[in-house]
């Protein structure tokens, strides 16, 4: 998917200042995130929450 290649080289473009990008970040109303998990980026099509850390 074209949203996800553009994630990843929006990702790689800003590697020393982001760790994530979500799909609105580059005007796009799509459910998609992108992480960096080192040593790979995961690219994620509709997340959701399924916890949360309180701390």
């Amino acid at each position: 998917m074209q949203v996800a290649i553009d994630l990843q080289d929006t990702l790689k473009a800003n590697r020393a200042g982001c760790i994530g990008l979500a799909a609105n970040m580059i005007g796009v109303k799509k459910n998609i995130i992108i992480v960096n998990m080192r040593p790979v980026d995961i690219v994620m099509f509709n997340p959701v929450i399924t916890k949360k850390d309180t701390d």
